[in-house]
């Protein structure tokens, strides 16, 4: 279902590489339009790329999300301590 069609407009998501695979499919299922950073596309393209077209980058590198919030660019930096409790959540459960 694409929420994109019925709810207000939503900006499109621009994936860096590096990112788990298949997060766009999960993305796009809840209604997001997604594009992926081209293999070897270097920061400062994918900050010109954003600002220019007004996309969200969604990216692991924290030099990247420094950049992108230092130039307005909305982003979401995905990092260790967003994972770190899940997978200790999950480490409890087996033992």
């Amino acid at each position: 279902m694409n929420n994109n069609a019925s709810g207000p407009h939503r900006p499109v998501l621009l994936l860096d590489e590096g990112l788990p695979y298949g997060l766009d499919r999960f993305l796009k299922d809840e209604g997001w339009d997604t594009e992926k950073v081209p293999p070897g596309t270097d920061d400062t393209e994918i900050l010109k790329l954003a600002k220019e077209r007004g996309l969200v980058v969604i990216t692991q590198d924290k030099q990247l999300v420094s950049r992108l919030r230092f130039q307005r660019v909305k982003c979401v930096g995905i990092g260790v301590e967003d994972i770190l409790p899940v997978v200790l959540e999950r480490l409890r459960a087996i033992k």
